[in-house]
Order: C-alpha cells, then structure tokens, then sequence
C-alpha cells in the first residue's frame, strides 16, 4: 500500500498534489465509482515525488465536505490518512458504486457523469449513461423492451411452433399473461418488489427468451414458475418487422 508512489497513475490510480482543484478531484473520484473502483492520493506530484498535505485534519474535513456536496447519488469513499517518507498524505478509495452512475451536481446527471479511460476521466455520452444504468440494475441489453411495438410485430407462425406440444399460444393467451402480469404487478406492489411496468410491456420483449426473462423476475418475488406459460420460448420477429425496428 505505502509503494504506491513508486507506480504510474492508471485506470484505478491518480495523484494530486493538493485540494487547490476541487473539480478534478471530484471528477476522478465519479470516474473510480462508476468504472472500476481506484484510489486518489492527495499530496503527491505527478512525477510521484511525495509532498504531504500541510494541513492533515483540516484537508481531511474539507476533502470529505467537498465529496458530499460536489457528488450525487451520495458516494461515500474509505478516507484515511497514511505516513509515508515521514510526510502525511491523504488516500481516498472509490469501490465500484451500486448506484451509478454518479455525477458532478454543478453538471448534473446528464453532463456530468465521467468514467475511467486508462489514466484519464472522461464525460460519458448518453449511450454510455444508459448502460452504466443498465449494469447497476444487472439488466443485459438483450432484455430490454420495445415497447413502441404490438402484437402485429410478432411472427405468430413461429411462435406458435415453439409453443407447440406445450401450450396453446394466441393472441388472447398472450394477452391474458398481460393480464396476470399486471394483476401480479398490483398485488405486489405493498411488499417492495418493483415489477415497474413488466407486465405493460408483456408481449413487447422480442430477441430474447421471453418468458424465461419473466421467470427470473417473478421467482424474485416469490412467486411459482406455474404461475406463468412455460418458461424458455422465444418470441420471434416478423423479419420485415425487426428489420423496420432497426433502423
């Protein structure tokens, strides 16, 4: 831990001399949270020579003051202080954030979220914001719903033949899981577990095991697999239909 001077700043590690830059400080550490964690050592130059921080405690209060307003959603980092070459520097460690993406309040959510590229912070663009959701929530892109589509989109043909031997599949059935979904949906909503609007968009997922999606997020809650139309069948595409959505 105490030889980390004698390694380059990376994508988890960044040296500061001082807290005379607030907002690259605070940039550094949102880039550690929503990328891959890292440290910021306060009091050392960028050529790695060990300065210390004049000041510990105050630079301390003020390095912890400048975190909690500077940063939402509300980061709390480990910050500690360590001796090294008899001069004291200032360590904070960013771990991986559950809540990212993090962002600078003076830019807001939409411009001020940065990530960690090699040993640079970098402002993420909205793609990239989606996805840093995406991963916190542990929702693949393959699962996401499309919900400007209908029934219409669906190449019924098709499913019917996944179905097939397992259970009859129509229109009605499909909008009958809608249904239950939406009733399951009501009836859970007092204990916590959020469907959000899963069973809105029911028979809006395609490209993916569509029930088997269902399963996942219903076994969260307790509820039996049986509950539902059995679980690993596809829904496909029109191909006319995919292509249009595509595009």
């Amino acid at each position: 831990m105490h030889n980390f001077h004698l390694q380059p700043e990376g994508k988890t590690l960044e040296f500061k001399r001082d807290l005379s830059s607030p907002k690259p400080l605070l940039k550094t550490l949102v880039a550690f949270a929503n990328t891959a964690g890292g440290r910021l050592i306060v009091g050392v130059a960028d050529d790695r020579q060990v300065l210390g921080v004049a000041n510990a405690l105050d630079d301390e209060e003020r390095l912890c003051s400048l975190i909690a307003d500077g940063i939402a959603p509300r980061l709390v980092p480990n910050v500690e202080m360590i001796t090294v070459e008899g001069k004291t520097l200032l360590v904070v460690e960013v771990f991986v954030s559950g809540l990212r993406p993090h962002w600078l309040k003076a830019e807001g959510p939409e411009q001020g979220v940065y990530v960690r590229l090699g040993s640079t912070s970098r402002q993420a663009d909205q793609a990239l914001i989606d996805e840093l959701r995406r991963t916190a929530d542990g929702v693949a892109f393959d699962e996401l719903p499309m919900p400007e589509l209908s029934l219409d989109d669906l190449d019924m043909v098709a499913a019917r033949k996944l179905f097939q031997g397992i259970n009859a599949l129509d229109e009605q059935a499909l909008r009958t899981l809608d249904d239950r979904l939406v009733a399951l949906q009501q009836a859970r909503a007092a204990s916590g577990c959020d469907l959000g609007t899963l069973g809105e968009w029911a028979y809006f997922f395609i490209g993916a095991a569509v029930l088997g999606l269902l399963h996942t997020y219903v076994t969260k809650c307790g509820v039996p697999a049986e509950f539902f139309l059995p679980e690993r069948c596809a829904l496909p595409l029109r191909r006319t239909s995919c292509s249009q959505a595509l595009t």
